[in-house]
């Protein structure tokens, strides 16, 4: 049924991110108690090839014409998995409680300053400024919200699957990509981690009591092809939405540190985890000279 209906649906929708889309919904209309694995390949076997820009150049556009960033594939051999590029989280069996917010926003006339007190905005690292302040796109106060601007290289590894490296020199600091994918209640995580064991290395759970998370298997942005490192270069920060809902604060990575172009982008799996009793039974291959051996 589903490699009848995928040929019509194709052909009636515009740009490869539609197409994406149009699959994975019919995957899981066609197969609603199969997990998240076996829905993609289903749909990737009924269109025959997962829909992608056009590859007559050598480097191909990941996110399909969504990013401002055009993260880039290394043409190779290999294509990654297929999966729906989204630039921000999908919110699907919860919704953000919005918050009132401030009457005003800043009043910052020479730029806005992280840490600074004149700016009330970004004086709380969990904030940005917002439509209501003076300041336009380039105040450093809107990192994440302008969206990806580095230049990313997806390319396959040789024992980690697919990584992520920096196409240009990314100081430290700088915002990097934010994680986005499914934003999920705690019971729907883990009924997809049942159905599809392989899905739970790309949750991310978000801090608070809610454990609220972040599903990046099925759909996705490049941050989910990220790798885990023993001695990373970013670090994961949290900041408010639009919503001011803290349960479902947005998940972004920042430079840890001066970043050189060609190199591999990787970040600590858990902060928090001191000892190997914290650690995973998956190991770790990110060839740091302090790799602790699992992640």
């Amino acid at each position: 049924a589903l490699a009848a209906c995928v040929p019509a649906l194709l052909a009636s929708a515009t740009g490869p991110r539609a197409k994406q889309l149009l699959l994975l919904l019919c995957a899981r209309a066609a197969l609603p108690h199969a997990g998240a694995k076996e829905q993609l390949d289903a749909a990737l076997a009924a269109a025959g090839e997962w829909p992608l820009l056009d590859e007559a150049s050598r480097e191909l556009d990941v996110s399909c014409g969504g990013e401002v960033g055009r993260p880039e594939l290394l043409l190779s051999s290999e294509r990654p998995p297929p999966f729906v590029y989204v630039v921000e989280c999908v919110h699907v069996d919860v919704a953000a409680q919005w918050r009132a917010c401030r009457s005003h926003g800043c009043a910052c006339t020479s730029g806005c300053t992280f840490g600074g007190r004149a700016c009330r905005c970004v004086s709380d690292p969990r904030d940005e400024c917002s439509y209501m302040c003076p300041c336009d796109e380039t105040c450093k106060g809107r990192q994440l919200q302008r969206g990806l601007r580095k230049r990313l290289l997806l390319f396959p590894t040789a024992a980690k699957g697919w990584g992520v490296k920096a196409g240009e020199e990314i100081r430290e600091g700088d915002f990097v990509i934010e994680y986005v994918g499914e934003l999920i209640s705690e019971v729907e995580a883990e009924r997809r981690a049942k159905l599809c064991p392989d899905s739970e290395h790309y949750m991310m759970t978000l801090k608070g009591a809610s454990k609220m998370t972040i599903d990046a298997y099925a759909v996705r942005n490049l941050a989910a092809f990220i790798n885990f490192s023993c001695e990373p270069n970013l670090v994961v920060k949290q900041v408010n939405a639009v919503h001011k809902d803290r349960r479902m604060m947005r998940a972004a990575f920042y430079a840890k540190r001066d970043i050189k172009r060609g190199e591999e982008l990787g970040y600590r799996r858990d902060e928090g985890a001191t000892t190997a009793y914290a650690w995973s039974d998956v190991p770790c291959h990110c060839g740091a000279k302090n790799c602790r051996g699992m992640l």
